[in-house]
């Protein structure tokens, strides 16, 4: 018999608010099975969540930065002193340090998020016949 994983999104849910999961101790309901069992019917909770990447989010910045500094550059030109290659290339060490700044603060932001969105689920694992291994489904 197979059994669906129990979807549960209460973050103080335990496997003993699970009906058929026993008390909260981890004992059996009733007399004891195999050993092994009754550690395969207990549900294992899991935390889903989508997570960002934060390299994307800093080498975007960085991009956005250089990028940034390539127009002001190209807007304001050159000096006496110094050529607009020049100015570009020091702008856009500058621009690039803050674009990546920016870019793991808005990070931050999404990954905190994401935190508050965290589903938690059940998990029952059972063990293959065929193989004798265990599969959670």
């Amino acid at each position: 018999m197979t059994e669906k994983p129990i979807e549960n999104h209460a973050p103080s849910a335990r496997p003993a608010d699970i009906p058929g999961a026993g008390p909260a101790d981890g004992t059996a309901d009733g007399p004891a099975e195999a050993g092994s069992a009754s550690e395969a019917q207990q549900p294992v909770e899991f935390e889903v969540r989508v997570a960002p990447k934060p390299g994307a989010f800093m080498l975007t910045g960085g991009v956005l930065g250089v990028i940034l500094a390539l127009i002001s550059a190209w807007l304001r030109g050159g000096t006496e002193d110094h050529s607009m290659g020049a100015v570009f290339g020091f702008l856009a060490v500058l621009f690039a340090i803050i674009g990546v700044g920016v870019g793991a603060i808005v990070f931050l932001i999404f990954d905190r998020v994401g935190r508050k969105r965290t589903q938690h689920i059940y998990a029952v694992k059972e063990t293959d016949q065929e193989t004798g291994s265990g599969v959670t489904k």
